[in-house]
């Protein structure tokens, strides 16, 4: 599929896209991994120039199995930088709310993130 990568400044200015080819969806995760710490928006589209993936703020917050991808890239399987309260954050970012009040370990929140992924699979 063709792909356009646009990268947003937090002034709204935006950079000419980036055109790319992904087959499975695993260039769009290493796009959105490379831009999203970098701009205040990244954003994927097809050729249609419909929105297929979008970073908000260091987060991918669309669609949500890539989210849920991120968040598991980022948090889970680096378990030194887990932290339950980024952890809650990211999730509040894809309208994921949890309700847990007490810290979880890493090892929770990555079966909690599991029984989320699939149930957004169903």
């Amino acid at each position: 599929m063709n792909c356009y990568g646009y990268r947003f400044e937090a002034s709204g200015k935006y950079h000419p896209s980036d055109p790319f080819i992904d087959t499975d969806g695993s260039n769009i995760f290493e796009y959105l991994q490379t831009y999203k710490y970098l701009y205040a928006k990244v954003k994927v589209t097809n050729s249609d120039d419909e929105l297929i993936a979008e970073a908000d703020s260091g987060w991918i917050i669309y669609p949500q199995l890539l989210a849920f991808l991120d968040i598991k890239h980022n948090l889970i399987d680096q378990p030194d930088n887990f932290n339950f309260e980024t952890f809650r954050f990211a999730l509040e970012q894809i309208d994921c709310v949890i309700d847990i009040n007490e810290p979880i370990t890493v090892v929770e929140a990555s079966n909690l993130l599991h029984q989320l992924y699939k149930a957004e699979e169903k």
